[in-house]
């Protein structure tokens, strides 16, 4: 193996699950205090012998993939590295589901701040699932490094030649710095279920507004804690809810209900956002379409 490298681990021990904000939350992260990491060891990706090195993560919760933080600089040759993301199969990385390229890497053994990757926002991550991280160079045999955390833990890698198509798996005791953040998931509401598309609302006349939350695939709208939602610009909490198949798919939708007062939809309102979480901490959020009558 290079000699600028030093070794790797799997990150069970590291998952870390911090909102940062109402849409984001980070669900994996071995960087040290500030963003720190080893500035001066890391992997070796790029050269005939070991092209391609991937990391196993497993994040602490669900959502769309929106950010990736990795500490990457350049040894020799062109100054890129690739990150790709494959899911989990057997224990290897199987499909992928992102690729990334990084250019005009710093030098390595320069002082750098990590790199932050901005995600399609495409790809969805299971908290009870686990995904690989592959860093490679795109013009090999240049040589680019992906830096060691400061954390140290049993870690699982796979390394593979460019030779070969096989992946070889195997535990180390040091991790390649990475932060995964995740977005909240895209879920769909229906304000005045069964009505007209135009959901009127009539701010003098109507006093509760009813908004479903809708079952779709991979997403079960049961699943939401209603204490946690707000809906609307002045993000009103619900006064009552229930669980009920309300488009007849033979799912359990949820239904919300709101006083319109406290939504804080008025005129020259067009559309209207529910937020919250699920039980298990997993950030969700809908919009969906409003007509306000009577409006000058």
């Amino acid at each position: 193996m290079n000699g600028i490298m030093s070794r790797y681990v799997f990150p069970t021990l590291v998952g870390i699950f911090l909102y940062t904000n109402a849409n984001a939350a980070v669900v994996y992260d071995n960087f040290g205090p500030g963003t720190s990491f080893d500035t001066s060891a890391g992997q070796g990706v790029g050269s005939l012998t070991y092209a391609e090195y991937g990391l196993l993560f497993t994040p602490s919760a669900s959502g769309l993939l929106s950010n990736l933080t990795v500490a990457a600089s350049s040894y020799s040759g062109t100054a890129e590295i690739t990150f790709t993301l494959y899911d989990n199969i057997f224990g290897e990385p199987g499909t992928v589901l992102e690729t990334f390229v990084l250019t005009n890497l710093p030098d390595f053994g320069t002082s750098f701040t990590p790199q932050i990757i901005a995600a399609a926002g495409t790809t969805y991550l299971e908290a009870s699932q686990s995904y690989w991280l592959v860093a490679s160079h795109p013009n090999s045999p240049d040589i680019s490094i992906w830096h060691n955390s400061t954390i140290d833990a049993d870690t699982l890698i796979a390394f593979r030649d460019s030779t070969f198509t096989e992946w070889w798996p195997q535990t180390h005791e040091k991790q390649w710095a990475l932060r995964v953040e995740v977005s909240d998931t895209n879920v769909t509401i229906d304000i005045k279920p069964g009505k007209d598309t135009e959901n009127i609302i009539n701010v003098r006349k109507d006093k509760s507004l009813i908004v479903a939350i809708i079952h779709d695939t991979g997403f079960d709208a049961t699943q939401v804690d209603p204490a946690t939602v707000t809906f609307g610009p002045a993000n009103a909490s619900p006064t009552k809810y229930q669980v009920r198949d309300i488009d007849r798919d033979g799912d359990a939708d949820m239904l919300l209900t709101f006083k319109v007062n406290d939504t804080g939809i008025v005129c020259g309102t067009m559309s209207a956002t529910l937020s919250g979480f699920t039980g298990s901490g997993d950030g969700i959020v809908g919009s969906d379409t409003v007509t306000v009558e009577p409006c000058p």
